[in-house]
């Protein structure tokens, strides 16, 4: 399972959070402006929460990067690691994606969903 989003995403977060079972395996993505937002959020053991700080980025030196640009790069790598199209059809996953009006965030979530419904019809 993966979850991404940012600050203004936290409540939706966290409910899903209650609803993710014990024995759930994943990552979730919480890009925050700064660290001092970090929070404790209680996840079973292999979920792993990572914190993504705009302002520890190394484009902070010339101004933080623009919001959604760490929570794209990190589920561009998620989907390289983790999804393969040849096991998806015995896979069970969730992904949940937020910043929903983060232009490019919207985008990249059209084209996974476009390829994953693509990926189903034709298996």
């Amino acid at each position: 399972m993966m979850i991404a989003g940012d600050t203004r995403d936290l409540p939706a977060i966290r409910g899903l959070i209650a609803r993710i079972p014990d024995d759930a395996y994943g990552q979730i993505f919480v890009e925050i402006s700064a660290a001092i937002q970090i929070e404790h959020l209680v996840v079973p053991p292999g979920v792993a929460v990572n914190w993504l700080p705009r302002d520890a980025s190394v484009r902070a030196a010339s101004g933080l990067p623009p919001r959604g640009e760490m929570v794209l790069a990190s589920l561009r790598g998620w989907i390289a690691e983790w999804l393969d199209l040849d096991e998806l059809d015995h896979a069970h996953f969730m992904v949940w994606i937020g910043c929903g009006d983060v232009p490019a965030v919207g985008s990249f979530y059209s084209e996974v969903d476009s390829l994953l419904h693509r990926h189903t019809r034709q298996g």
